[in-house]
């Protein structure tokens, strides 16, 4: 029974907080990272050198397409593995500092180093993506962990970034370059988090959910991967897609120089996650976030920008437009990194597929945009996207609402109709459990949502709460029906809920 609390204890949205100070050092990673656009437009202003800065963001975008494109497809084709071996992290670190030393003695030289600029794009987009996939790894936590933690290396990445914008070229370009040797040679040099602790506990739930993926259920094609990793996370990736675009299309500052509305619109999105995270919650924190936290940012948003243009609340709006972005970018974020963890894809191919889309939507932000330098004219084209994506957002809070009325049954009233002592309930249900586990021969996974089963919840919750596909959902409880010869959510339920059997159950230990 211990195994199983422990198992739940992972994937469950209302896991307890880790205490894990390596992981900040994302922050400095991220700050150091020319092909995040914002990154590029100061290291394009401090070295005065546009065009190279163009350059070296469309060659890094270009060849990590490629490579996510051929790590995606190779991830579908060997599903077991795990991603690059810690010689590879090493070399691949090695090379992103060194790259980045040279990009900044060519851009502050005066002279035209075009094709070299994107030679250095094209090695610094390479040797990047092992490291980008290793912090990936490195957070594979539950999502509340995941957010919580991004959220704190995206405030220290926003103050570095608007820190080095204030200073000389020289004095920034040696910083830059130290950011780079702390971020990239962090995840090989703190070593693996996966060996110990809840490591260990991860990868045994990423063995068994390979192991115990329903047939049909697994990864057998890149379409019907991408298709399912989709349909778990399409809002908020959306949301992050959205925010990028917006980011490569237009430049925003509000004092004209330094101050770049994707700094502060970071930061107060941040500020506010961390919020969430620490808040005490018995809603699973998942649902928390769509229910309640994301439509509140939209409804804010929406009503600061209807204020007349000019007002004091429009300018209010116009300076946090980045923060609902920067939240669902975040909550994206988090998500991608807690379905890896949760053994459902593995990790290179969540990677490639955010990674592929990410960088897609960057190049075609550069190009309506008109490169780095982002004329004003997409201004209204990005509001109009930014308000498609809000209006995008109520439109699926009102659709789920209305699906769940129509579900079969309220999935708290089971829970709360049995008129025994809870404790009592609790234990019977475990031990009943672990015994129809035994004796009907169910695998982990289907053992693992006949605790959500027996609670009354239903495939969607499931879904969410273990972030797997609906489809992979529904394809486990019709086993767990067979495997126990019910036909019903009703018929499995009275299994659970007799007072009685709880009694005779306990007595019988």
């Amino acid at each position: 029974m211990n195994d199983s609390h422990a198992f739940l204890r992972y994937l469950n949205a209302r896991s307890k907080l880790v205490l894990r100070p390596s992981l900040l050092l994302l922050g400095p990673f991220l700050a150091s990272m020319p092909f995040f656009i914002p990154n590029a437009r100061i290291i394009r202003d401090l070295s005065g050198n546009a065009a190279g800065v163009d350059s070296l963001v469309l060659a890094m975008a270009a060849a990590c397409l490629v490579l996510s494109v051929v790590l995606g497809l190779y991830a579908v084709k060997k599903p077991r593995w795990a991603g690059f071996g810690g010689a590879a992290l090493c070399a691949a670190a090695v090379v992103y500092v060194l790259s980045q030393a040279a990009l900044w003695v060519l851009l502050l030289a005066e002279r035209d180093f075009g094709a070299a600029i994107v030679c250095l794009g094209v090695v610094l987009g390479v040797s990047s993506m092992p490291l980008v996939m290793a912090w990936m790894g490195r957070y594979a936590m539950d999502v509340r962990n995941v957010m919580l933690y991004g959220a704190l290396s995206c405030i220290s990445a926003s103050l570095l970034a608007w820190g080095l914008s204030l200073l000389p070229a020289v004095p920034a370009a040696i910083l830059f370059v130290l950011c780079a040797v702390a971020g990239g040679l962090a995840p090989h040099v703190t070593g693996d988090r996966r060996s110990t602790g809840q490591g260990r506990e991860a990868r045994g739930l990423e063995a068994a959910a390979l192991s115990d993926a329903p047939s049909g259920a697994g990864v057998v094609g890149f379409g019907d991967s991408l298709r399912n990793l989709l349909s778990v996370i399409w809002l908020p990736l959306l949301g992050f897609l959205v925010c990028i675009f917006v980011s490569a299309s237009c430049e925003f500052s509000l004092d004209g120089a330094t101050l770049r509305s994707e700094f502060i619109g970071g930061a107060i999105a941040a500020v506010i996650a961390i919020a969430v995270c620490l808040m005490p919650h018995k809603t699973p924190f998942v649902l928390l976030v769509e229910k309640l936290v994301i439509p509140a940012f939209v409804a804010v948003s929406i009503i600061l920008g209807g204020f007349p243009a000019g007002s004091s609340p429009f300018y209010l709006g116009a300076s946090v437009i980045f923060s609902p972005m920067m939240f669902l970018s975040l909550f994206a974020l988090a998500s991608l990194v807690a379905i890896a963890a949760a053994g459902e894809f593995s990790l290179p191919f969540v990677f490639g597929a955010a990674f592929f889309s990410g960088n897609l939507v960057t190049l075609l932000g550069l190009a309506a945009g008109g490169g780095i330098a982002s004329s004003d004219a997409m201004g209204p084209v990005v509001w109009v996207m930014i308000c498609g994506y809000f209006a995008v957002v109520i439109i699926n809070l009102g659709y789920s609402s209305w699906r769940q009325l129509f579900r079969l049954g309220d999935e708290e009233d089971a829970a709360s109709s049995v008129e025994v002592d809870p404790e009592l309930l609790e234990a019977y249900r475990h031990q009943q459990i672990d015994a129809l586990a035994v004796e009907r021969g169910l695998t982990n996974r289907e053992r693992e949502l006949l605790e959500y089963l027996s609670r009354g919840y239903g495939s969607s919750f499931i879904a969410k709460t273990l972030f797997i596909s609906d489809n992979t959902a529904r394809t486990h409880i019709r086993n767990i029906y067979r495997k126990l010869g019910v036909s019903s959510r009703e018929e499995l339920l009275s299994i659970f809920n007799d007072g009685s059997r709880a009694d005779e159950g306990l007595l019988s230990r």
